[in-house]
């Protein structure tokens, strides 16, 4: 059925990235079962990682802390500009839920340029949203190495650590060994 189905595409994404064949007999397979599928994963292809987020526009009937976030979210210099220029306490601003600055929303899209704006206007670099991350860690976890660079000049700590990874061991659980590399 389609749980099994499911339950055994996940047991081969596992096998692929390493997890341990009695993790995966956890979950109910026999041993057989396994072993077939840690076979199948190494000799088939992993699916490239899906495309970058693409941000929707800024809404301009939302509330402006709302529209800051979109427009951080889409690297739209022009609506931040025009924001920051009416309410200068948005910079500062988080939103809700995990409580990123337009900052972390930046760097984590790779807009380098609104990311370059925002620090300029003197944007923390090392602001902690509620779950304990940078802007470095956003960049780091997406693999955007033209914003680490920026905020590694702005002075962005790359030795702060979030549940005990630093920024380079967050890049490279997720693939992104040539940003991992420069945040040695």
């Amino acid at each position: 059925d389609s749980d099994d189905d499911d339950i055994d595409l996940l047991l081969e994404r596992m096998m692929g990235g390493g997890a341990a064949a009695g993790a995966a007999a956890a979950v109910g397979r026999s041993a057989a079962r396994v072993n077939s599928l840690a076979r199948a994963s190494t000799t088939e292809t992993v699916a490239p990682p899906p495309p970058p987020l693409r941000a929707a526009p800024v809404d301009p009937s939302a509330p402006a802390a709302q529209q800051w976030v979109q427009a951080a979210k889409a690297g739209d210099l022009t609506a931040l500009r025009s924001l920051l220029a009416a309410d200068g306490s948005l910079l500062q601003s988080q939103a809700r839920g995990i409580g990123n600055t337009a900052l972390h929303w930046a760097a984590s899209y790779g807009h380098a340029d609104a990311v370059s704006f925002l620090i300029a206007q003197g944007a923390p670099v090392d602001f902690r949203n509620n779950g304990g991350s940078t802007p470095l860690m956003s960049a780091a976890g997406a693999g955007h190495l033209g914003v680490i660079e920026l905020l590694l000049a702005a002075g962005a700590d790359a030795t702060a650590t979030n549940d005990g990874d630093p920024a380079a061991t967050i890049a490279a659980s997720r693939g992104h060994t040539e940003a991992a590399a420069r945040l040695r």
